[in-house]
This record gives structure tokens, C-alpha cells and sequence, in this order.
């Protein structure tokens, strides 16, 4: 299979390594290139086959584990850090390790006092809680949340 590139497929691959993005969607690759939805999807399409791009395919986290194991090597208690390792040993099905990082991520929001990032974390820790079969502790993280996250605007 050929590796050469369109210039359309040239110019999309230039602006990622030039904005040093690795990750690219349908809609950015629209915005980038000018071009429709099909068109992107097309582009998107053959360089996935030439190997110039990889798929990112939804429940594949162990990538992101090794990514935010490195960084939270550097800063244990980041909390941003310790909620993304908690989604994703959650979608790893590795409850122990997402239980370990939600309350390193609620410790540091404590800390913080960022009581919008903590209504987060007890609404994604829940779960793991009311699994466990700690149904109390799990409602009471659902309330406190709904308490930090009054007059909180959506998006």
C-alpha cells in the first residue's frame, strides 16, 4: 500500500505535527481542511489504512493509563490526573485501582477547596461505592455532590 499523500491528506498531517495535536475528530479535520463532513471522513478514512493515523477505538484505556501513570509519577496527588486514572481503571474494570485514585482525587479537591471538581469526583465514585455494597456512603456522596454543584452552571 502506498504511503504517499494528497495534498488534502499532506496539509492535514502537516497542521497536526505543526500544532503538535494527536488526536484529530471528523469535525476539527472539517475546520482544518475546508472541507465537508464526507470529505473528512474520506481523508480521516485513508490515512488510517496508510498507517499515517491511528483509530482511537472507545474502551481502549490501557494507553491512557500508561499516560497518566507517568504523570502522576511526577505529581502524585494531581487531581485531574488522579480522576482520569479513576475513569479509567473503572472502564479497565479494575474497581480497586479506580477506588485508590478517586480518593486521591477527592483528597486534593478537599485540599484545593474546589467543590465543583469534588461534586465530579462523588458523582463518578458512586457507583463504585453502592458496588461495593456501602449504599449509605455511596447516597451520601451523591447529596454531597448535589450541594457542591448548586449554582454550578451546565455546558
Amino acid at each position: 500500500m502506498s504511503r504517499s499523500l494528497s495534498p488534502l491528506e499532506s496539509r492535514l498531517i502537516l497542521h497536526l505535527e505543526w500544532a503538535k495535536q494527536p488526536v484529530v475528530t471528523n469535525q476539527q479535520t472539517v475546520a482544518i481542511l475546508g472541507v465537508s463532513n464526507t470529505q473528512a471522513r474520506q481523508v480521516l478514512h485513508r490515512l488510517t489504512q496508510r498507517r499515517w493515523l491511528a483509530p482511537i477505538r472507545a474502551g481502549k484505556y490501557d494507553a491512557a493509563v500508561g499516560y497518566l501513570g507517568v504523570r502522576s509519577r511526577k505529581q502524585a496527588n494531581d487531581l485531574l490526573t488522579n480522576r482520569l486514572l479513576g475513569k479509567a481503571y473503572l472502564s479497565l474494570k479494575n474497581d480497586a485501582k479506580a477506588i485508590e485514585h478517586y480518593g486521591k482525587a477527592e483528597a486534593e479537591a478537599k485540599r484545593l477547596r474546589n467543590l465543583s471538581e469534588l461534586a465530579e469526583v462523588y458523582i463518578e465514585w458512586a457507583p463504585l461505592i453502592l458496588a461495593s455494597g456501602k449504599v449509605d456512603d455511596a447516597v451520601d456522596k451523591l447529596e454531597q455532590a448535589t450541594q457542591y454543584s448548586v449554582n454550578q452552571p451546565f455546558s
